[in-house]
């Protein structure tokens, strides 16, 4: 469904669509996009992620649709969605374990 460009940015373009990865969450957690379109994910949190999809919320079980590999603090990457995508969700989250268990907050791009 979507193609991931790991490429590091230093700043999106200014209408772009962002999501945010800040104290451990996602910023907005939910976004609508249309096929075709490319979103940008900025990490602007202390701690190295990777932002991954899955088949449903909270199933953490990397589909391979959405794979950013390592985003450290301060970066910025993109995923493009397939222009041939079929209408409905991707559900995505980040994979970072912390001492105390994984954290593991969900978003969700909806493709019109």
């Amino acid at each position: 469904m979507t193609a991931c460009n790991s490429t590091t940015l230093s700043t999106p373009p200014s209408n772009a669509t962002t999501v945010v990865i800040q104290n451990q969450s996602f910023i907005p957690e939910s976004i609508t996009v249309d096929a075709g379109e490319t979103v940008f994910f900025i990490n602007n949190d202390a701690l190295t992620y990777q932002v991954l999809s899955q088949s449903a919320e909270n199933q953490f079980d990397d589909t391979g649709d959405i794979d950013s590999g390592n985003l450290p603090s301060g970066t910025t990457t993109s995923i493009t969605i397939d222009e041939n995508a079929v209408s409905g969700d991707v559900f995505y989250y980040y994979d970072f374990y912390l001492e105390d268990g994984m954290a593991t907050p969900n978003g969700t791009i909806t493709v019109n």
